[in-house]
């Protein structure tokens, strides 16, 4: 992979390197990264760097730290402008030297018996436990490298040496006159040099320059490391460069992607990863990922790629300035903006005629197969063209801003609502194994059946915005949302997968399959798991356990590299192509490889415990907390310098508080006030929506008070018994007295509840009577009627069922005539006056057996009972003649007189089964009309003579008064000259 493919990240001061300049790094046992820089040493996981200087680390004599070097022995050398340092089981520790300090010193390498040699303002050697001067070398030395048992040294102005066997051999070449060597490896059986005036290579004696780049001057090298494919990375002010046998020297410019400048050191990873450092600009780690891209440097005449679809000779793809081929790894135009409808290619097809169907943001164009003939579809002129597919009758199907058209002999139409598809933005278009098209719009999913397309409504897919539509190789359907998560026709049933489920996002933009796996295409990324967990995630309570992420698009952030991932929305944004997937991005073309790789699973460790009274401890297997400290907080971490970003945490002490607690990117858990006992703190981690790596644990003893322990329980308890039995003794004499004089205050209290009780009864006799009473005539009131009916109706019935088969309830309704004009005539006083004067003739006409209402304005009821139907109209009688004694009193009295209506219930000829007493007291209100319209001053009643009593109920009886005339209903007017 070119270098300029490579990811990359960086990190400077905001990060919290401890300086810009970074002269060196390197890896320990562990896996940390340590940085060298002017002010200070940093330890690097990939996420937070922990810094030493002199202020923390009394072993260093000097901030500025110059050359850092992994040994055979796995210690970790370490470099200061004063002093030489050992870091080893967790400990710094000064290394002894003789003689005047090193000053800057530029490089460190073990010979073939383990022993250190140092290169700086002198050059020293390890011997026993010091370092001491090399016999026969003066001044300074720039650069070491080893060859077999031999040294390599370069000196100032070009001198060159070779130490063996404890003879020093110099070298003296005219090329290297003035120069200044900055770097030196043995690598492909020759000696490699990276000086000022640019990389020589030493082989047999003859040494000879190494062009890097076109022009006379060579660049100026500052560093260099060999990789394990034995390729040479050289760094220099303006551009990092790899040298591979065989290939064309390789140039990243510090302006390019991934470029870096004011390169001062280079190291390369066994992973094949490079790190540099840089004078200016901090540190960056560039590696080979899976992903890369390939974009205009390969011939791509614009980034941003809309649509991928294969053909016969490559790939074709759409970009905002038309159509190119992608074959190999080479960009060729196929169509320029002049050939197309619309500028930028939204949408590329090839049909089983390999005629290519090109469409854009604003119409489709058709090629043939030879290039000879060209089809622009007027049809879709101006449209935006998401889709294209073709279904196994060669039809030719488009998916555009305009709903769904359908192409056949060069026959443009427009599928509409009349054929049941009634959206008018159309995103995605597939025909599946059974010739069935199934078409995705911004508001659902259609099906086609037969001639006409149906709404899916099953699972929640009625209004979804669908991006998405595949078909599995075991047939299942697979929808694809822009935010509802997947669904899936699983054995004819929909079911939906969301984030509960365990995706990582709602977002499905784009469903592909690849062998037994399901790779989902989102607006950020990339993931896939295998489709042997698809049926159990889709039922109730199923998770998906399994996900992997191939892409994480992390957005913009300064010194990160990107694929800014995914076009979306339409057919062709993906294609598989064997074990690699191709996305359509706003940087090019995307590749995946999809091969099968080991599964990566972050391991957490437990960094340090911060006591919140006595500073930071070491971690270990177990700790014991100080006696009165219950506050900690405890660090954990992984080492990752790729997908740190993508690592998450949860954590759990098992005891107080046994559920996970999920922890997200923070690596650290913070307690306060743990309870006293011995518990398991337990820490694991993960990559996003992957499986949870092994745990990390440590016991913690917290040591209780005094007040905590079991024998203070115990005293205290024993105590608390010799309390409680004195307590208990007072307690019972306390309570024989509080008992007598309880005894006396509850029979007062029984006494005084008594009498309450009785004036409360008293009082609600009062207030029940009120309620049933007229407040101005004193008479019974209309709800007085709705709460004895059922007692009247209850004694009628019981009066027949003893034998008494005529008897009724008679109801006689009276109304006073002309009273709204005493109300005008005389006012309102002498209106309420009348009521009440005619109530009382009422009361006194009526038999003691008889119930007076006022039933409402100038209206009465009188219920009789213990009567007969014949004895109504007497009764009504009597009643009008001692109303009619009554007057308006006053300078000028006027008579009172009424008008009444009278029935007996059950209506004569009709069984009392058939009918309620309200429609009898409707009855004797039609006969109370009856009588007004007769000339009021007199009493009628309704004689159903037509009555069919066998068949008459409510409805009938109602429907006869109802009717004008009344129809088998007659109303009857008593002469008044009954008494």
């Amino acid at each position: 992979m070119p270098l300029r493919r490579f990811q990359y990240q960086s990190w400077s001061t905001e990060a919290g390197l401890p300086q810009v300049s970074v002269y060196d790094v390197a890896h320990d046992a562990d896996g940390y990264l340590w940085v060298a820089t002017e002010n200070g040493l940093a330890r690097f996981d990939g996420t937070r760097f922990t810094n030493f200087n002199r202020e923390n680390t009394p072993a260093m004599a000097s901030r500025w730290v110059s050359k850092l070097y992994r040994g055979k022995s796995q210690r970790l050398w370490i470099a200061t402008r004063r002093n030489l340092l050992r870091w080893e089981a967790g400990q710094f520790t000064e290394q002894a030297m003789t003689g005047a300090a090193p000053g800057r010193v530029r490089d460190l390498v073990e010979d073939a018996d383990g022993h250190l040699w140092l290169a700086g303002d002198v050059l020293l050697q390890e011997r026993g436990k010091s370092m001491l001067p090399v016999p026969g070398w003066t001044g300074a030395a720039t650069a070491l490298a080893t060859e077999g048992d031999a040294v390599w040294i370069a000196g100032a102005h070009g001198v060159l040496a070779r130490q063996s066997g404890g003879q020093l051999q110099r070298f003296q070449f005219a090329q290297l006159d003035e120069a200044f060597v900055g770097a030196m490896v043995w690598a492909r059986g020759a000696l490699w040099l990276a000086s000022s005036k640019g990389l020589f290579r030493l082989r047999d004696g003859v040494l000879e320059a190494q062009p890097l780049q076109p022009g006379p001057l060579p660049p100026k090298l500052t560093s260099m490391a060999v990789d394990g494919a034995g390729a040479l990375l050289l760094g220099s002010d303006k551009a990092l460069f790899r040298v591979r046998e065989g290939a064309p020297v390789e140039r990243l410019d510090a302006g390019a992607a991934g470029g870096f400048a004011a390169i001062i050191s280079v190291r390369t990873g066994a992973d094949g990863s490079v790190w540099l450092g840089s004078q200016q600009h901090g540190l960056r780690h560039l590696w080979p990922d899976r992903v890369d891209r390939l974009s205009t440097e390969e011939g791509l005449r614009d980034a941003r790629v809309w649509s991928l679809a294969a053909q016969a000779d490559g790939v074709l793809v759409g970009h905002n300035g038309g159509f190119d081929r992608l074959a190999g790894e080479r960009f060729t135009p196929v169509a320029d903006t002049t050939a197309l409808p619309d500028p930028k290619g939204y949408a590329g097809f090839i049909d089983t005629r390999q005629r290519r169907w090109l469409g854009t943001f604003g119409g489709l164009v058709r090629i043939d197969a030879d290039g000879g003939g060209r089809l622009e579809v007027a049809a879709l002129a101006g449209l935006q063209v998401n889709g294209i597919e073709e279904s196994p009758d060669g039809v030719v199907w488009v998916a555009s801003s305009g709903g769904l058209f359908r192409i056949e002999d060069d026959q443009t139409i427009l599928v509409d609502a009349r054929s049941g598809l009634d959206e008018q933005m159309v995103r995605f278009v597939l025909a599946d194994r059974d010739a069935r098209l199934w078409v995705g719009t911004e508001h659902g999913l259609f099906r086609q059946d037969g001639a006409r397309f149906v709404r899916v409504q099953d699972g929640g897919l009625g209004a979804t915005f669908i991006t998405s539509i595949a078909q599995l190789s075991d047939g299942t359907m697979a929808i694809g949302s822009l935010d509802q998560g997947m669904f899936f026709r699983i054995g004819g049933v929909w079911r939906h997968i969301e984030r509960r489920q365990g995706l990582p996002v709602d977002s499905a933009s784009i469903l592909v399959q690849h062998g037994d796996s399901l790779l989902v295409v989102h607006a950020d990324g990339v993931y896939r798991f295998p489709l042997s967990e698809l049926a159990s995630a889709t039922l109730a309570g199923g998770q998906l356990r399994h996900i992997e992420i191939l892409l994480q698009d992390h957005g913009d952030r300064l010194g990160y590299s990107r694929v800014r991932c995914c076009n979306y929305g339409g057919n062709g944004k993906a294609l598989v192509l064997g074990d690699t997937l191709l996305l359509a991005t706003l940087n090019g073309v995307a590749r995946i490889d999809l091969r099968e790789r080991r599964q990566i699973v972050p391991r957490v460790t437990i960094r340090a415990i911060r006591l919140a009274r006595a500073g930071a401890s070491p971690t270990s297997a177990g700790m014991a907390l100080p006696l009165g400290v219950r506050d900690l907080d405890i660090d954990f971490g992984t080492i990752d310098f790729r997908y740190a970003r993508l690592v998450r945490y949860r954590y759990r002490v098992c005891g107080p508080d046994a559920d996970w607690i999920d922890a997200g990117q923070r690596a650290a858990a913070i307690y306060t006030n743990l309870p006293p006992g011995t518990w398991r703190f337990e820490v694991q981690a993960r990559y996003l929506s992957q499986e949870w790596g092994p745990s990390a644990r440590l016991e913690l003893t917290v040591p209780p008070y005094f007040g905590e322990t079991w024998l203070f329980k115990i005293m205290l308890l024993g105590a608390a018994g010799m309390l409680i039995a004195v307590w208990v003794k007072r307690r019972e004499r306390r309570l024989i007295r509080q008992k007598a004089a309880l005894k006396a205050e509850v029979a007062k209290r029984t006494a005084e509840l008594a009498e309450a009780n009785l004036d409360l009864a008293n009082h609600i006799q009062i207030l029940a009577e009120a309620s049933v009473t007229d407040a101005l005539t004193g008479l019974h009131n209309r709800r007085f009627m709705q709460e004895h009916v059922l007692h009247l109706f209850a004694e009628l019935i019981r009066a027949r069922e003893d034998g008494s088969v005529d008897a009724i309830l008679g109801f006689i309704l009276v109304d006073i005539d002309f009273f709204k004009a005493v109300n005008d005539r005389f006012g309102h006083a002498v209106g309420d006056d009348v009521l009440c004067a005619v109530g009382q003739a009422l009361r006194e006409a009526a038999r003691d057996s008889d119930y007076v209402l006022r039933w409402g304005g100038e209206e009465f009821l009188l219920v009789v009972t213990n009567s007969s139907r014949a004895e109504l109209v007497n009764i009504a009688e009597r009643l009008r003649l001692n109303v009619a004694r009554v007057t308006t009193g006053g300078a000028d009295p006027q008579p009172v007189t009424v008008s009444l209506g009278y029935v007996a219930y059950p209506l004569d000829g009709i069984a009392l089964e058939r009918h309620e007493w309200s429609t009898a007291l409707a009855v004797a209100d039609k006969a109370l009309y009856g009588a007004k319209e007769s000339g009021r001053n007199c009493a009628a009643t309704i004689v159903f003579d037509g009555a069919d009593g066998a068949s008459w109920g409510d409805d009938e009886i109602r429907a006869a008064l109802e009717a004008s005339p009344m129809a088998g209903a007659t109303l009857v007017v008593a002469p008044r000259s009954l008494a």
